[in-house]
């Protein structure tokens, strides 16, 4: 990068993680995201499905091979399903199905629809949240997600 040359921060461009697999962000960059409220799966259900993805991480490090970027990737894929069919399925508290809680957060997911972002598509389910979000120049996805939240 030339000197003087503009370096977005790491919350609108490149790699950012908190602990988990990292996410990789572009500026200019549309994003699918999915986000459920607290009680929307039991605990026993998320211990279940931590407990197994921590198993397969432990097996591999017992063998002195940790999981590769792709290993990880595909493991975060499968937990991911794994989560999704049981919200699908209306595990735990389904409070986005009282119309006036689900219109709360349909409010707040336009809120800034058209100046800090393009809402390209979203949809509340009756315990989690789907949306393609395009953030505006300048304007970080977790600044975005958090005024969401």
């Amino acid at each position: 990068m030339k000197k003087g040359a503009h370096q977005p921060s790491k919350l609108v461009a490149g790699l950012h993680s908190r602990g988990q697999l990292p996410h990789l962000k572009r500026e200019g960059g549309a994003y699918f995201v999915t986000f459920r409220l607290a009680g929307s799966l039991p605990k026993s259900v998320l211990l279940q499905l931590k407990h197994e993805r921590d198993v397969i991480v432990a097996q591999a490090e017992a063998v002195k091979r940790p999981l590769t970027w792709r290993e990880r990737e595909e493991l975060f894929r499968w937990y991911s399903r794994r989560v999704d069919r049981c919200l699908d399925a209306g595990h735990g508290e389904c409070f986005l199905q009282t119309p006036g809680i689900a219109d709360l957060v349909a409010s707040a997911l336009k809120h800034f629809n058209g100046s800090r972002y393009e809402l390209r598509a979203w949809v509340v389910m009756p315990n989690h949240v789907h949306s393609v979000v395009h953030p505006r120049p300048g304007e970080s996805l977790s600044k975005i997600l958090q005024s969401w939240k």
